[in-house]
C-alpha cells in the first residue's frame, strides 16, 4: 500500500498525543501552538528574539514554548539560534493521509469520477476561518494554478470557501461578521448582517457555487459542500478548469457532477446509510 493511500481501521496506538504541561492554561497552550502560524514560505525560520519581539512576550516564555515545541518535534533548531518547522509535522501529515475520514471516503469517489472532468479535483476541509485543500487530483496536466494540497484559503473568496461558508451555523456566521466586516464587504458579501445572510442564502438554495478568476486568473472552480452529519459541513469538493475549457462545458453538468461527488462522500460518513445532506430540499 502506498503511504498516501487512506488506511482503514483504527488509528495506531503508538502515536504520541500532545499533553498540557503542568501550570499551562488553555490560553497559554493556544498561544504556544499559535507560534506555528509564524512560519511561512516567505519566512521559514525565526529566532527566539524575533518571536518574542513579534508577539510581545518575554524571552523566558519564548524559550519555554520553543523548548516544548522542539521536544515534540513540531519545531527543530536551524542555523544559528533560529528554529524551523520540525519532522513531527511530516509524521502527522502521513498519519492524516492514511486515517482522515474525509480522505478515506473522498479519494475513491474522486478516482471513479476522473473520466468525467478535464481539469482538477480539489478536496478541502474546513477549520477555523479557513478551508484547506487536503487532496488534489489533476486530469489536465497543462493546468497552472496556485490551488494545491496544503494551501489554506480564507472563507470569503473562491468556490470551496464560499460554499462551506454558506452552510455554517448562524452563530458562526455572526461571529465572522463581527470579526471580519471589512473582508466580508471587500469580498462582495455585504456591508451588513442582513446582506451577508441574504447572499449566503442564495448559495445554500443553489447548493453549489461557481467562482471565475477569484483565486487564480483564468481559472474556474465549481464547488459543492460535504457533510459529516445532517447540517454539519466538513468541507467541499471543487472541480477546477481553465476558463477556456469551461466555456466549452455545460455548467449544469459540472454542478451536477460536483453535487453527486459531494453526496457520495457525505454518505460515506454514515456508512452508506442515511444521506447527511445539509442542503435544502
Amino acid at each position: 500500500m502506498d503511504e498516501t493511500t487512506p488506511m482503514r481501521g483504527p488509528m495506531p496506538d503508538n502515536v504520541m498525543a500532545p499533553t498540557r504541561q503542568p501550570g499551562m492554561s488553555d490560553s497559554s497552550l493556544e498561544r504556544m501552538l499559535g507560534l506555528l502560524d509564524l512560519f511561512t514560505e516567505d519566512r521559514p525560520s525565526w529566532s527566539v528574539e524575533e518571536i518574542c519581539d513579534h508577539l510581545s512576550m518575554s524571552q523566558a516564555t519564548g524559550y519555554r514554548y520553543l523548548k516544548l515545541l522542539s521536544r515534540t518535534g513540531l519545531l527543530a533548531p536551524a542555523e544559528g539560534s533560529a528554529f524551523i518547522l520540525g519532522p513531527r509535522i511530516v509524521q502527522l501529515d502521513r498519519l492524516m493521509r492514511r486515517t482522515d475520514p474525509l480522505l478515506r471516503h473522498g479519494v475513491p469517489v474522486i478516482e471513479r469520477a476522473r473520466p468525467e472532468l478535464h481539469g482538477m479535483f480539489l478536496l478541502s476541509r474546513h477549520y477555523g476561518d479557513h478551508v484547506l485543500c487536503v487532496h488534489q487530483d489533476m486530469t489536465d496536466p497543462t493546468l497552472r494554478t496556485s490551488m494545491e494540497r496544503g494551501r489554506p484559503m480564507e472563507l470569503f473568496q473562491g468556490a470551496a470557501p464560499r460554499v462551506v461558508l454558506a452552510f455554517l451555523p448562524t452563530y458562526q456566521l455572526r461571529n465572522l461578521m463581527l470579526r471580519h466586516p471589512d473582508r466580508i464587504r471587500a469580498a462582495g458579501l455585504g456591508a451588513s448582517w442582513e446582506e451577508f445572510r441574504a447572499r449566503l442564502k442564495a448559495v445554500r438554495k443553489e447548493g453549489t457555487r461557481i467562482a471565475i478568476g477569484e483565486v487564480d486568473a483564468g481559472m474556474v472552480g465549481v464547488a459543492a459542500p460535504i457533510f459529516r452529519a445532517p447540517g454539519a459541513v466538513v468541507g467541499a469538493i471543487s472541480l477546477a478548469q481553465s476558463e477556456e475549457r469551461f466555456r466549452t462545458e455545460d455548467p449544469a453538468r459540472l454542478r451536477a457532477l460536483a453535487l453527486r461527488i459531494a453526496d457520495e462522500i457525505s454518505a460515506g460518513f454514515t456508512g452508506g446509510g442515511h444521506q447527511p445532506n445539509g442542503r435544502p430540499t
